[in-house]
């Protein structure tokens, strides 16, 4: 993993561990310790930065396309934590929701105000050189008939 770019940080030299050493041991450790990722002390310039940055991070998916580039998908506010007995109306939107997120791809930091027209999900597309698609995934529902929750019986 070192060597295919995971920043690893080695406070103090490891022992190995167990009863039947492997005789190779030092040998990889000494590798391991050369790589140019492998630092001794630990600094917040290590980590890596979350692909989502928001003040309320939705809930997402992503996927890594041949081409190198992402596919983003984020669902909207209201399907968040949906629990049995889901109700009919409860997604319920008469008005956009709007968010600030920032997105970090690929050494690329892209700001944007994303909006979520009633009942819609997001997906995007951002490439290795940063280019930011929304990608067409309409679904206009009919709109829903609210009904007051009625207490679920709950003997089966």
């Amino acid at each position: 993993l070192a060597k295919e770019g995971l920043n690893i940080c080695l406070k103090q030299t490891p022992l190995q561990p167990g009863l039947n050493k492997n005789p190779k041991f030092n040998k990889l450790l000494k590798e391991l310790i050369s790589v140019p990722n492998v630092y001794s002390e630990f600094s917040r310039d290590l980590l890596t930065l979350p692909l989502i940055e928001s003040q309320n991070i939705p809930s997402f998916s992503a996927r890594l396309q041949k081409d190198s580039s992402l596919i983003i998908f984020i669902a909207q506010e209201k399907s968040h934590n949906l629990k049995y007995p889901v109700y009919y109306g409860q997604s319920f939107m008469d008005t956009s929701n709007f968010l600030n997120i920032t997105f970090n791809y690929n050494g690329n930091r892209i700001k944007k105000l994303v909006e979520f027209k009633p009942y819609q999900s997001i997906l995007l597309k951002i490439s290795s050189e940063g280019n930011f698609e929304q990608l067409d995934i309409k679904f206009n529902p009919t709109e829903p008939i609210i009904r007051e929750k009625e207490k679920q019986k709950m003997y089966f």
